[in-house]
């Protein structure tokens, strides 16, 4: 979906995000956005737990904390419901994008909230009790005065994967990988 906009007398295109589905069945190429998509807003970055039944989304949809927030809903089998808000502390006036969910019980997620190292921020929140915790900023070096975004951990909690337009890179936005100990 595209919108042409007048800014300063010149014409610019806007795009708005979709989360599309995708059959897998080679005879029926299926792919069509989901029922959460909303007209003249983005929806995007989707996020599932391991039974693919709960989706962690980011969107920019009225009815936020501003900038860009988290929502999750609900797979009945046939399509997305109960879209909410997960509020809390998780969302801000600023940009809540990028989630993952690991181990089903904990949210990471980037942010350019205030209190962080600069620019996006990766933080995690655990789920307790049906809510999320209040979120924590990771420690450096996952997290730089740059952006910081798209953890992705192993199950082992021990290593991943995540992008940074910090310096040093190759190009704008690189792929690191990390390892601990603990």
């Amino acid at each position: 979906h595209k919108e042409t906009r007048k800014i300063k007398g010149v014409e610019t295109d806007t795009f708005y995000l979709r989360i599309m589905s995708a059959d897998l069945n080679i005879a029926k190429p299926d792919v069509a956005p989901i029922n959460l998509n909303v007209e003249k807003y983005s929806v995007c970055h989707p996020a599932l737990t391991s039974d693919g039944k709960t989706m962690i989304y980011a969107s920019n949809k009225t009815g936020g904390k501003g900038g860009m927030d988290l929502y999750m809903a609900y797979f009945n089998g046939e399509e997305w419901s109960g879209s909410i808000n997960i509020g809390g502390n998780t969302n801000t006036a600023s940009n809540e994008i990028f989630p993952n969910i690991l181990n089903d019980s904990m949210l990471i997620f980037a942010s350019d909230r205030t209190g962080g190292f600069g620019d996006l921020d990766m933080y995690v929140s655990v789920l307790r009790n049906g809510s999320w915790d209040t979120p924590e900023i990771l420690p450096s070096p996952l997290n730089s005065p740059f952006d910081d975004l798209g953890l992705i951990v192993r199950e082992n909690g021990k290593s991943g994967y995540f992008a940074s337009n910090r310096p040093g890179g190759k190009g704008e936005d690189d792929i690191y990988r990390f390892e601990t100990s603990i």
